[in-house]
């Protein structure tokens, strides 16, 4: 429950830093996952989720962002952000890990920041031997997973 509570926190700080104040969340966790011991570095977790979500209001326009998590294979757990902004092209893959990676380049930027959001969350989530990956919506927008194994025991 802190771990929700503090996404929403984070998410309207990031709808004040980057002007987007008709921006929206809505979370949804199994409810299995509630009967469950996250056992993993939390702080590790959420900075990548942060990357993730800031990015989702960055990007959105003011869009409504979804944030949903589920159980796979008893132990693992997979939190998707699925926002309706700009979206990336299947076709960039990799490319937008990579450091100093951004959508926009030159000095015309409609976007700030340094293009590292993605890079450390790559490197957390690899060092937890999970996986993170992104999909382009079929009607606009990204959808991110991060996927953390073994990382849930029963309370």
């Amino acid at each position: 429950k802190v771990f929700i509570h503090r996404n929403y926190s984070n998410f309207d700080l990031y709808k004040s830093r980057h002007d987007k104040p008709d921006a929206t969340l809505e979370i949804k966790f199994i409810d299995e996952i509630a009967n469950k011991y996250l056992y993993i570095q939390l702080e590790k977790l959420e900075s990548v989720v942060n990357a993730i979500l800031e990015n989702a209001v960055k990007f959105g326009d003011n869009k409504p962002v979804l944030m949903f998590g589920e159980i796979i294979h008893e132990s693992g757990l997979v939190i998707s952000v699925r926002d309706k902004g700009i979206g990336l092209q299947d076709t960039l893959g990799e490319t937008v890990f990579e450091n100093f990676r951004q959508v926009e380049s030159g000095h015309n930027r409609k976007f700030d920041g340094i293009g590292m959001g993605l890079t450390m969350s790559k490197k957390i989530v690899n060092f937890m031997n999970g996986s993170i990956w992104y999909e382009q919506n079929s009607d606009q927008g990204t959808t991110f997973h991060v996927h953390i194994p073994n990382c849930l025991r029963r309370v």
